[in-house]
């Protein structure tokens, strides 16, 4: 049908020996205290998203005690997408961290499941043997480094702490910048703490070393992102501060902190908590607890500060807004949002918007409904990363093999070949594939 079924089994097989979706991918997590559960979903050609696999890591009867692998609360990535980790908050002390391997199709598999200390909020992978993960423990946090060590088979691996820092009174997330193997810790201050957000370049061995620190009282700083440019870092304040304030801040060459001028921005929801940036650095949207409503802001090309755009989407009661992501796809740029509760209108799940030129987002179909309870934090695949897109065969190599897997996919009608983003498959796209090909990898 392809180029021939010998070269399209060989293609297929390399990618899932190394681990990884090559389509870009939506996971998310859910977070019933009932179930413990990850969905994977991929988009059509116009950025709506269909279920590919649904894990269920651990359920339980109502009723009986709990177990360690339900309430799906941290979620994470490692760069090469092949190991998805997500820590569990159940209330039970060692909490459970599950290592998941993610194949070439989208498909999931529990490859490990670990004890770490307390509930493991905030994680983020460095390279795919460290990941660090956020000990929350009111009063006595702790960043801790472990080195994640496959078995053979499943169930047989190791995960080993190399390093650990204490980080205030209470982690609820942890982003990496992997190109600079740097993660940023912030500290939400509950429980009388300090409120801080600090930056920390990791080296081969996952040793930790502080490059820089940034104080947010009156405010404390939630869900993290870090813009694509690596210099630009936002934050939602929650129910500090005003209740209404976006917190940003500069990262430098060497990953100094500074606070972004005219932080923090006084956002049009209540207590945003959520935040993501569009793959050009142009947009921010932000995730509101209170109002569940996601708004818009712009960026200043320059300094990153923010400027409310008046665009904004309201997801139904309060509490219900799950978390926020955005995804370039052929199609253009693309924000999604989780729905964590029926209780509004007997649907939860996941919305999916195209992001149009001036920052106003296009609903794309109806929800997605999710299987399971609480489809709530969430993390996005891009294959290939932003600077190789013609390595669509994942190897970190521009090859022969990149060329068959463009066939195949364009031979599949696959949206992912349509490299002039014309919204069709043509000559014009093997052209820009060889342009993008001619290019390298950065």
């Amino acid at each position: 049908m392809l180029v021939g079924r010998t070269a399209t089994a060989s293609l297929v097989f390399a990618a899932a020996a190394f681990g990884q979706a090559t389509d870009p991918t939506v996971f998310v997590g859910n977070n019933g205290n009932l179930l413990g559960a990850v969905t994977s979903l991929q988009p059509d050609a116009t950025g709506a998203l269909v279920q590919v696999d649904y894990l269920i890591i651990d359920e339980r009867p109502s009723g009986t005690g709990s177990l360690p692998g339900t309430n799906v609360e941290g979620i994470a990535l490692s760069p090469s997408g092949r190991y998805l980790a997500t820590g569990h908050a159940t209330a039970l002390d060692p909490e459970q961290l599950t290592i998941i391997e993610v194949d070439a199709d989208g498909t999931l598999e529990i490859v490990d499941t670990f004890l770490v200390p307390n509930a493991p909020l905030g994680m983020a992978w460095v390279d795919d043997e460290h990941i660090v993960v956020g000990e929350s423990n009111l009063g006595a946090s702790y960043a801790r480094v472990y080195r994640y060590t496959p078995g053979g088979s499943p169930m047989a691996g190791s995960l080993v702490e190399v390093d650990a820092t204490p980080e205030g009174s209470f982690i609820t997330n942890i982003e990496a910048d992997h190109d600079q193997r740097r993660i940023f810790v912030q500290d939400s201050a509950f429980g009388g703490g300090t409120a801080n957000v600090t930056a920390y370049e990791v080296d081969a061995d996952g040793q930790l070393s502080e490059t820089g620190s940034v104080f947010t009282a009156p405010n404390f700083a939630l869900d993290m992102w870090l813009a694509p440019n690596g210099e630009w870092l936002y934050a939602g304040g929650g129910i500090s501060g005003t209740g209404r304030d976006v917190l940003g801040f500069r990262v430098g060459a060497f990953g100094s902190l500074e606070v972004m001028p005219g932080s923090p921005f006084i956002s049009p929801g209540d207590s945003p908590a959520y935040i993501t940036v569009s793959p050009d650095n142009r947009f921010v949207y932000a995730g509101h607890g209170r109002d569940a409503t996601v708004q818009g802001f712009s960026t200043d090309s320059e300094t990153g500060a923010l400027r409310v755009l008046g665009v904004s989407f309201d997801v139904g009661g309060q509490g219900t807004l799950g978390t926020v992501g955005t995804l370039a796809l052929p199609a253009g740029n693309f924000l999604f949002v989780t729905d964590n509760s029926t209780s509004s209108d007997g649907m939860s799940g996941i919305y999916s918007f195209r992001i149009e030129d001036d920052g106003d987002i296009t609903q794309i179909g109806d929800i997605v409904m999710t299987p399971g309870s609480q489809p709530d934090n969430f993390v996005v695949w891009q294959p290939g990363g932003d600077t190789c897109r013609a390595d669509l065969d994942g190897d970190g190599q521009l090859t022969i093999f990149d060329f068959l897997a463009f066939q195949n996919l364009f031979d599949a009608g696959d949206p992912i070949a349509d490299f002039d983003g014309d919204g069709s498959l043509t000559l014009f796209d093997f052209l820009a594939f060889q342009n993008a090909f001619d290019q390298g990898c950065e």
